[in-house]
């Protein structure tokens, strides 16, 4: 893949991982953290194994498994209760 090839194709993956963390994140900030992070990981994968056949399928899905995967970890965030709130579990749904 020539390099012009290789950056149109990174840009095309850039808009597809932010539609996809849109579709998880509400919150702009996490969003964009989310697609920043779904990118680098395809990136980490693409300098370990250069040699897969259907680039854009793997890179979709490596794609989608990192931002379900960060979506679970930022679901549940751990909130500061005041007093009378003891029965309460502490977590904040986002």
């Amino acid at each position: 893949m020539l390099q012009v090839e290789f950056n149109r194709f990174y840009d095309e993956l850039r808009r597809y991982s932010l539609y996809k963390a849109k579709q998880y994140f509400s919150d702009v900030v996490l969003c964009q953290d989310a697609a920043d992070r779904a990118v680098d990981d395809f990136i980490d994968a693409y300098i370990k194994d250069k040699d897969v056949k259907n680039l854009q399928g793997w890179a979709r899905d490596i794609i989608v498994k990192s931002i379900r995967k960060q979506s679970r970890r930022r679901k549940l965030e751990p909130i500061a209760l005041g007093e009378g709130f003891e029965g309460m579990h502490g977590y904040r749904v986002i």
